[in-house]
């Protein structure tokens, strides 16, 4: 057994405490090394943020190919298509209607769903119809699988069908021109859609209004729903078949219509209304349709010689209690369907 005198054991003592100060020392100097300045920072990022090359750089980027542009050969036919631009018509319907009237120039190609068999569909008939239409103006046709169609149709149903083409121009009109009627003859009925920016419910109104015979259809051209495809499903091909009209200024139109003799009627719940009837047959009328949950904007209520609503009428098998608080306004498109058939209907009478 080895035994340490007092002296050795204070050398001893005296070289671990040594020890263990500059080791305290060392340990407090990395405490206190300043965080470098911004500059360095920045520097110190930049000069160290790409990978290095050679041993132990397992992220190393190796990929140097350039990022392909939109006009690269590379890009695929679908790719290119859908960064063309046009508008992509979906549905048997309107793609009938827009080879039909070829408002749309220049209608560039009509896809089809490849594997299909359209001979056993009940519409089998205006397919081939379609095709043929297609063949005759030379336009030319390809068949995609399902997915491509999905895509181009922003996974919507397409029925098997899809044609590329140039979007819908709109026509600018700044006023509605004097009718110069006589009070025996029955006045024209214009719909003016005020900010309506669903595409639903701005398809729902444009096929109403074809199919009740409204004289035209006049829209903001901002802060509207543009006339794409969806728009054109929603309305069963009839904005293929119509003329849209843009004002840039939907207050102004309507008081410049105003001073040539219309009556313009707009649909509110929160304002006095008037009696549809009572408007004489005579009298041209652009009703006025305003946006989803805020309904007409305050310029244009200023300018309105009238208000319009629907009278709610609660079913009994609701609860009345829930239903009256609850249920307390209609959806545009089927507000706007109701007025100009009540419009259309006292004029008829």
């Amino acid at each position: 057994m080895c035994l340490l005198c007092n002296c050795n054991k204070l050398s001893f003592l005296n070289a671990t405490n040594r020890i263990f100060l500059e080791r305290l020392k060392f340990s407090n100097l990395a405490k206190k090394a300043r965080t470098p300045s911004v500059p360095c920072r920045r520097w110190h990022a930049k000069t160290n943020s790409a990978p290095r090359a050679g041993k132990g750089a397992i992220w190393e980027h190796k990929d140097k190919s350039p990022i392909l542009s939109e006009t690269d050969s590379t890009l695929s036919s679908l790719q290119k298509a859908m960064k063309s631009g046009d508008d992509f018509i979906y549905g048997v319907t309107p793609v009938y209607a827009a080879l039909t009237v070829k408002t749309r120039n220049p209608i560039r190609c009509l896809y089809l769903q490849e594997n299909a068999d359209f001979s056993k569909r009940k519409d089998a008939a205006l397919l081939q119809k379609i095709v043929q239409l297609a063949e005759e103006a030379n336009i030319p046709s390809k068949t995609l699988n399902k997915g491509d169609l999905n895509n181009l149709s922003g996974q919507r149903p397409h029925q098997g069908i899809i044609l590329q083409a140039a979007p819908l121009q709109l026509e600018y009109i700044e006023q509605l021109p004097s009718t110069g009627l006589s009070p025996d003859e029955a006045a024209p009925i214009w719909l003016a859609l005020d900010e309506v920016m669903d595409p639903q419910n701005l398809g729902s109104l444009l096929r109403t209004a074809c199919f009740l015979g409204i004289t035209g259809v006049a829209i903001c051209d901002k802060n509207s729903a543009p006339l794409t495809g969806t728009v054109s499903k929603a309305s069963a091909g009839a904005m293929e078949l119509m003329t849209i009209h843009a004002v840039r200024n939907m207050s102004r139109f309507l008081q410049n219509s105003q001073r040539q003799g219309w009556y313009i009627l707009g649909a509110s719940m929160e304002k006095e209304t008037v009696n549809i009837e009572n408007i004489h047959p005579s009298v041209p009328v652009v009703l006025v349709l305003g946006s989803e949950g805020f309904g007409l904007r305050t310029n244009v209520q200023n300018v309105c010689n009238g208000f319009v609503a629907i009278q709610q009428r609660i079913s009994t098998s609701c609860n009345n209690n829930v239903a009256l608080s609850l249920i307390d306004s209609l959806n545009v498109g089927v507000a706007g369907g109701i007025l100009m058939e009540q419009l259309r209907a006292s004029r008829d009478n």
